[in-house]
């Protein structure tokens, strides 16, 4: 997993540009016991780099006039932070995912 995170680092990332946070961040992310697929979804998200609506209209994979917006709420774009951060539809599930866990 280092190794690979290493050639993804040299190949597409500026460590050099990143600030303190970010660095904590994907040091945390790299280091995590979760399997490498919740790992490498995360490192995605944080990028984003999410197939939602708005990245796929951004590179010219929908058509200009397809519909940006939310499928869950209907209401804003759906974007990367939008989906995991900010719909009201979505924050129901985590929360349901949260108390579900607990019990």
């Amino acid at each position: 997993m280092k190794s690979s995170y290493r050639k993804l680092e040299s190949m597409v990332l500026r460590e050099d540009l990143w600030n303190a946070a970010e660095r904590s961040v994907f040091g945390k992310i790299w280091k995590s016991p979760a399997p490498s697929k919740v790992v490498a979804f995360s490192w995605k998200l944080l990028y984003d780099r999410i197939l939602t609506w708005v990245n796929l209209a951004d590179r010219n994979v929908l058509p200009a006039e397809a519909p940006r917006h939310c499928a869950f709420c209907e209401r804003f774009d759906d974007s990367s932070s939008h989906l995991f951060l900010h719909c009201d539809v979505t924050m129901r599930v985590w929360q349901g995912i949260m108390v579900g866990g607990r019990g």
